[in-house]
C-alpha cells in the first residue's frame, strides 16, 4: 500500500444497521494476532487498517467495551459485529476491522503483529513481516 495514497472505503456490520465509509489516507494494515484481539472476536486473528478518526463517517448504533481502561472496542448494538478499535495512546486514530470492507480488495495486510500470542495451530505462510509484539514503525 502506497504512503499517502488516498481511498474512499465504505463497510457495514454483518445485519447492515451499522454502516461507514473512510476517506483519506491509510496509516496502515495489520492483522492482529494478540490475545485481546482473539477474545473480542472469537477469531484467532483480526485484520485492521488505521486511519485518523476524522476520515470516518458512521451511521449506527454501537455497543462499547472498555476490556482495559484505555482501550474502547466497538460493535454493532444489534448483530454484535466488531467494528473499530481504539486506544487512549493514539486518541486521533481508530482502528477499523478488515472483515467489514465492502470491497475484500480495496487495501493488504503489510505485517502480523502479536505473533508472540499467535494459536499454534495457524500457518502463516503469506510472506508478510512478523513481529513478536506491535510493530510502532507503520509504512
Amino acid at each position: 500500500m502506497a504512503k499517502g495514497k488516498q481511498h474512499l472505503i465504505a463497510g457495514r456490520c454483518y445485519c447492515g444497521a451499522v454502516r461507514y465509509k473512510i476517506q483519506g489516507e491509510i496509516e496502515h494494515v495489520c492483522i492482529c494476532h494478540c490475545r485481546s484481539c482473539q477474545l473480542a472476536s472469537g477469531a484467532p486473528c483480526v485484520g485492521w487498517l488505521t486511519v485518523e478518526r476524522s476520515q470516518v463517517m458512521l451511521s449506527g448504533a454501537l455497543n462499547e467495551c472498555y476490556g482495559a481502561p484505555q482501550v474502547q472496542r466497538c460493535y454493532c448494538a444489534n448483530c454484535g459485529t466488531p467494528i473499530s478499535y481504539s486506544h487512549s495512546a493514539r486518541p486521533d486514530h481508530v482502528d477499523i476491522t478488515l472483515a467489514t470492507l465492502e470491497d475484500q480488495s480495496a487495501v493488504q495486510p503489510s505485517r502480523h503483529i502479536w505473533v508472540s500470542h499467535k494459536v499454534p495451530w495457524l500457518s502463516l505462510v503469506d510472506g508478510l513481516p512478523q513481529f513478536d509484539e506491535f510493530s510502532g514503525a507503520m509504512d
